[in-house]
């Protein structure tokens, strides 16, 4: 995995886990279980080097406790999800994990529809899996209907927007303009805007993003 998808995944994960310790804080939840795991999500994602598998399992054991204990909460469910994401990044596990996470943001989306934050990382889950379909589509809509103005959102819809058309360009159509859009406002969060041109230069595949942004960059001028 390059250093920039790794930046790419800190830079997401880090505001999730943010908006996490909001949501827990706001439900009241003081599970030991709980916090151990969200400590240590807040540290990988500050660090730059992945969790040992060591670190991993015990982040699982203690959500899995938790989530039995307060089953279909959607903070624990969210924070198992990004467990099984840095396991599958650390551990190189299979694709059984990344189906898992999946589905523990569908289930957290049942009761936090409108959160950018949870959309942002159900299409990012979506494009780890290479699902590049007509749900990926829908859901870079449901993103951007969630968080047009967050600075992830505007990154995940660049980055997962572009992969997809790349892949499947009978969706230009209904992403083209969202995509733009949200390119545009990442010039003005200089963090993100920077992550956006670096893609140019870590990925030379001609079915991957370069063409793509200079295609957004020729729509701009």
């Amino acid at each position: 995995m390059s250093k920039h998808v790794q930046s790419m995944i800190r830079v997401v994960i880090s505001a999730f886990v943010l908006f996490l310790t909001y949501l827990a804080t706001g439900h009241g939840i003081s599970s030991f279980q709980y916090n151990f795991t969200n400590n240590n999500l807040s540290l990988w994602a500050s660090r730059d080097v992945l969790p040992s598998s060591e670190e991993i399992v015990r982040a699982e054991q203690a959500i899995i406790s938790a989530e039995k204990l307060w089953p279909d909460n959607p903070t624990y469910l969210m924070n198992q999800a990004a467990v099984y994401i840095w396991g599958t990044y650390s551990e190189n596990e299979p694709g059984d994990k990344l189906l898992a996470s999946l589905n523990n943001y569908e289930r957290a989306l049942a009761h936090q529809p409108l959160s950018p934050w949870v959309w942002s990382e159900w299409v990012m889950t979506k494009w780890r899996l290479e699902q590049y379909d007509s749900a990926m589509s829908n859901g870079i809509i449901s993103l951007d209907t969630a968080g047009p103005y967050t600075g992830e959102a505007n990154l995940t819809v660049v980055n997962a927007g572009l992969k997809l058309l790349s892949k499947k360009p009978e969706y230009d159509d209904d992403l083209r303009d969202i995509i733009l859009s949200h390119y545009r406002r990442a010039e003005y969060n200089g963090k993100i805007f920077r992550q956006m041109r670096q893609l140019k230069e870590d990925y030379d595949n001609p079915d991957w993003l370069p063409e793509l942004v200079f295609w957004l960059d020729r729509q701009q001028n």
